[in-house]
């Protein structure tokens, strides 16, 4: 029964990680622990990364038809912005 549940563990491990992977996303900013400790260098970095590359974009993607649905009832809605 020990060994089932040690596999079941490394299996959940392993996936948590493979998503991370599969989703180029950044361990760091993931909130799951690895081996290299808390770096906040590390972790504001790849957040600044993030931001410019995957999180404005998608913001971005969010904000425009809904800044687009209130310009036509006359509301002007521009300067809205996402608080990270």
């Amino acid at each position: 029964m020990k060994q089932e549940e040690g596999d079941w563990i490394k299996l959940h491990e392993q996936s948590a990680s493979d998503i991370i992977t599969a989703h180029n996303w950044f361990r760091s900013l993931s909130g799951i622990a690895d081996n290299t400790g808390f770096d906040t260098k590390r972790i504001l970095n790849e957040y600044e990364v993030a931001m410019n590359t995957v999180i404005s974009e998608m913001q971005k993607f969010i904000l425009e038809p809904i800044v687009a649905i209130y310009k036509r009832f006359g509301r002007d809605i521009s300067k809205m912005q996402f608080i990270n």
